[in-house]
């Protein structure tokens, strides 16, 4: 959409204004180089003013091979999230495609298990039976299971009511761990503003 505003403009010979409200973003000079905007025009609020505190980690994982790789990456993320739920933290995990969304929400539960660390994922106990009753509409059998264990994932290929109920669950606290695609559905984005 934006190149094909910038590219009518040229064509036209008429200015552009572009209006872009957004979450700070790190590279804000190349966004608006991008944008043709003159830095003069530019302004960023810095990455710490946020509606929410966002933790940003980096860690590297040297290996080539695909499955391997996201295997190990699904390890540091599993202790990165064992950490949230047991200080009470919800987290988002994002996953590169449909299918690694679902086998990730599988892999890090099962990975729980194997680690003993499963409690710190389940829900309070008052939420326990709330979410039992929501997960009991869900449609989708992987996700009917993860979901009292405190996990879920979240994708386009869900059920419409399927996702709402997800949505609604991880709003409302009951979820420690929502799995999602970078590009979610503008619903999934405005619930989890």
């Amino acid at each position: 959409g934006l190149s094909r505003m910038r590219y009518m403009a040229a064509q036209t010979k008429r200015p552009l204004r572009f209006v872009a409200l957004a979450s700070p973003v790190a590279n804000y000079s190349d966004l608006a180089q991008w944008l043709g905007v003159p830095p003069e025009n530019m302004f960023n609020f810095h990455s710490s003013v946020r509606a929410r505190p966002l933790e940003i980690g980096v860690q590297g994982v040297g290996v080539d091979h695909f499955q391997t790789r996201v295997l190990a990456m699904t390890r540091m993320v599993h202790g990165a999230c064992a950490r949230a739920a047991g200080a009470a933290e919800q987290t988002i995990v994002v996953a590169p495609t449909l299918q690694q969304s679902e086998a990730t929400a599988v892999e890090l539960l099962t990975l729980a298990i194997g680690t003993g660390t499963e409690a710190a994922f389940a829900p309070a106990a008052g939420a326990a039976a709330a979410l039992a009753a929501e997960t009991a509409k869900v449609q989708q059998p992987t996700l009917r299971q993860l979901m009292p264990l405190g996990v879920a994932f979240y994708n386009e290929r869900l059920s419409a009511a399927d996702q709402l109920v997800v949505l609604q669950c991880f709003v409302r606290g009951w979820l420690k761990v929502l799995v999602c695609l970078l590009y979610t559905s503008d619903a999934a984005d405005d619930s989890l503003r």
